[in-house]
């Protein structure tokens, strides 16, 4: 045997004939060289028995083992999966390109991998040094050099797909390694992209994951690399630029102009009704305050601003018979006016909580069906008066407060408490006179003024605790039909939700009465009532985990909270920023807005309330919990949109500070501070101004041409700009306390000095005479 041409010798640890590095094959022209493969991508060595043609660099095979067993593979080189560590077959750095040696290395065999097990008692490695040589020695030379390179161009093809196809496809791994590394150099960075992806579907909402696997799996590194709001915003109809007040709440001027008395001036001025005894008196002072208020919305580039018309300012007893106020429409003449002027659409809400007094104190206010046609009367004189200029009109706001908390549990005007019954009679009756309102607008004014009304309902989301517990998740479902669907199901289809009529009808019959405590429609009602709605608009906060509860039903026990058999609960995670009813859920509004898609057949959806208030800190403008609330919430409803929910505005809450009902002023909404101690009634803009001002001009978050990174330095900006405003804010209590002192001690005590100067001197004259 030459020594170009040595046989290898066996590995004591494999028993196969292990082919050093360093040990060379006959030499190949230089025309038919193998590619030097990399010490990390073994292949099984070939036996000497089998020979294989050489092949040429652009059409390489990989080596087969002589006993072509699938099994033989190493434990590291498996098909088709292939080892952490040779993930892809990568090239060595030094032989990117299949660099040709004029010697034939073949690789070498590690001592690790081994080849199907070979007894030691069968004593292979004898025949091989017997029978191999010679046969090599005799022929192979001579067919290698002389013949093999013309059989490998002309008929090497013919040969591969007729007499081996078992081996072409045993050894296919070995054909992905060789086409893989030019992709994988080319695109290395796909492969980071992959391994994130499993990170983030695990902070998912699990019904995310569930109802859109395959688009989420094949789109998802883009999307998340690249923000995936952005993505959603380009196909979305929603605007996200409104902002929304409320007449009591803002206004002031309670007494001022002929505005009458309204429930909540009554129910406001009662000691102990209201944390620290706040009114509404005076409130923002909004009443005087249009232009420099409208100004704070030009300067968000507002398009849409939402208010109320107070009823007692227009009708100040509530009966149009009776009396109706030229200065209370003159007012809203005006802020109309203005509003157009400055290129802002207004939306109107009719009633916003504040029944004139006069209907409460003679008839009981919504517990009476005579309200429904005082309220209709009221309602014509704004369409008649206000209609060519206003396009979109809601009859009534969060109805369900009106209805649970005015007559059920007393916490606000009127502060009734008809426990069981008074809850579901008053939101009966609000029902219809939503319903009366939408057709006295549609058969006498639509034609002409060509606009829309609607009703903005307020809900949370339940998420059943245990998602495999059926009664939980029953329990969940009844919680949101007892909120949501109380108003909207008779709205879109004519009658209560029939889990609210089986389960108040159970407990009305378990305690003795003879009908449900759950009024009823008549047939033309139902007819009447349904699809009077032209938008409904959602209002949304926050969410509750449910559980089922099975309350007592005996007599003195029954209230619309224990109809319902379920308690909330909260996750001590969720963010809390202070107020004892408000956490942010954010998960919880995309599923709420997919509830009312799939219940009423995804009507148009306006969102006119979201937003967040705060107890700490309550003179801090820096509000990142505000920020940060606004931007997961927007990016669930753009999510939402995507799912297809008809959603077409989005409203903040709130534009300012203001009177927050039983909390007084210790809670605060708005994006802009007011301090109430000072009797002009200052606004001061927080952070999350600057922040909202730049969702408004992108309509969302930025598209693909903008990084995702520039969301959180929007964020970072707003902070900072936040720093003198709270300079201005820390320096006019100083202001205040410096004029008190100027105006106030100073005189007492120069007084106090001269007096004591006077006695002094009568001291010292008495004394010296």
């Amino acid at each position: 045997m030459s020594s170009q041409t040595r046989q290898p010798a066996m590995s004591s640890q494999t028993r196969q004939p292990a082919m050093s590095s360093q040990i060379r094959q006959p030499a190949v022209s230089s025309q038919t060289r193998q590619p030097a493969m990399s010490s990390q991508v073994r292949q099984p060595a070939m036996s000497s028995q089998i020979r294989q043609p050489a092949m040429s660099s652009q059409t390489r095979q990989p080596a087969m083992s002589s006993q072509i067993r699938q099994s033989a593979m190493s434990s590291q080189i498996r098909q088709p999966a292939m080892s952490s560590q040779i993930r892809q077959p990568a090239m060595s750095s030094q032989i990117r390109q299949p660099a040709m040696s004029s010697q034939i290395r073949q690789p070498a065999m590690s001592s690790q991998i081994r080849q199907p097990a070979m007894s030691s008692q069968t004593r292979q490695p004898a025949r091989i040094r017997q029978s191999r040589p010679a046969r090599i020695r005799q022929s192979r030379p001579a067919r290698i050099c002389q013949s093999r390179p013309a059989r490998i161009r002309q008929s090497r093809p013919a040969r591969i797909r007729q007499s081996r196809p078992a081996r072409i496809r045993q050894s296919r791994p070995a054909r992905i390694r060789q086409s893989r590394p030019a992709r994988i150099r080319q695109s290395r960075p796909a492969r980071i992209r992959q391994s994130r992806p499993a990170r983030i579907r695990q902070s998912r909402p699990a019904w995310i994951r569930q109802s859109r696997p395959a688009r989420i799996r094949q789109r998802r590194p883009a999307r998340i690399r690249q923000s995936r709001p952005a993505r959603i915003r380009q196909s979305q109809p929603a605007r996200i630029r409104h902002l929304v007040s409320s007449a009591y709440q803002t206004e002031g001027a309670w007494d001022q102009d002929g505005k009458g008395l309204s429930i909540w001036d009554v129910f406001s001025h009662k000691k102990g009704k209201i944390l620290q005894n706040d009114t509404g008196d005076s409130s923002c002072q909004g009443y005087y305050k249009v232009k420099e208020d409208i100004s704070l919305m030009k300067e968000l580039k507002l398009n849409h601003y939402r208010f109320s018309i107070s009823w007692p300012r227009i009708m100040p007893t509530g009966i149009k018979s009776d009396h109706v106020n030229e200065k209370g429409i003159k007012y809203y003449d005006e802020l109309i006016d203005n509003l157009l002027e400055n290129n802002i659409t207004p939306i109107v809400t009719l009633y916003h909580w504040d029944l004139p007094q006069v209907l409460q104190e003679k008839y009981g206010g919504w517990q009476n069906i005579s309200v429904v046609n005082h309220f209709n009367e009221f309602a014509n004189l704004c369409f008649e008066t206000f209609g060519n200029r206003v396009k979109y009109w809601i009859t009534f706001n969060n109805p369900w407060s009106v209805a649970v908390e005015g007559y059920e549990t007393g916490e606000h005007a009127p502060g009734l408490k008809l426990r069981g019954t008074g809850a579901y009679r008053a939101a009966h009756h609000i029902i219809k006179t939503h319903a009366k309102v939408w057709h006295t607008y549609d058969t006498q004014w639509r034609g002409k003024q060509k606009g829309l009304v609607g009703i903005s309902l307020s809900g949370d989301w339940g998420e059943p605790v245990d998602i495999s517990n059926q009664k939980d998740i029953e329990a969940a479902e009844r919680y949101v039909q007892f909120y949501v669907g109380w108003f909207a199901t008779p709205i879109f289809h004519g009658d209560y939700p029939q889990v609210m009529k089986d389960f108040i009808g159970r407990k009305s019959a378990q305690q003795g009465l003879g009908t449900s405590r759950l009024p009823t429609f008549s047939s033309q009602e139902k007819s009447y009532i349904k699809g009077t709605c032209d938008f409904l608009g959602i209002g949304h906060f926050t969410t509750r985990y449910i559980t089922q509860k099975n309350y007592p039903s005996g007599r003195g026990s029954s209230s619309y909270f224990t109809d319902r058999d379920l308690v909330g609960l909260v996750d001590p995670r969720w963010p809390d920023p202070g107020s004892e009813w408000l956490y942010s859920v954010p998960w919880g509004f995309r599923r709420l807005l997919n509830f009312v898609k799939s219940q009423y057949r995804n009507p148009m959806i306006y969102v006119t309330e979201n937003g967040v208030s705060e107890k700490i800190m309550c003179t801090e403008l820096c509000d990142d919990w505000r920020i940060q609330y606004y931007k997961d919430y927007i990016n669930e409803m753009l999510k939402a949109i995507k799912d297809g929910v008809n959603v077409r505005g989005y409203t903040a809450w709130s534009l300012l500070d203001k009177f927050e009902w039983d909390e007084g002023y210790s809670e605060r909404f708005g994006l802009y501070y007011v301090d109430f101690r000072n009797k002009n009634k200052p606004r001061y803009p927080k952070a999350s101004v600057q922040y909202y001002k730049r969702i408004i001009s992108s309509n969302g978050f930025p598209n693909q041409r903008e990084p995702i990174l520039q969301v959180e330095n929007w964020k970072r900006k707003a902070t900072e700009t936040c720093s003198s405003s709270n300079q201005l804010l820390a320096a006019d209590p100083l202001t205040s306390h410096m004029e008190m002192v100027t105006e106030v001690v100073v005189p007492t005590v120069c007084t106090l000095c001269i007096l004591l100067s006077a006695v002094f001197l009568m001291f010292l004259l008495r004394r010296h005479n």
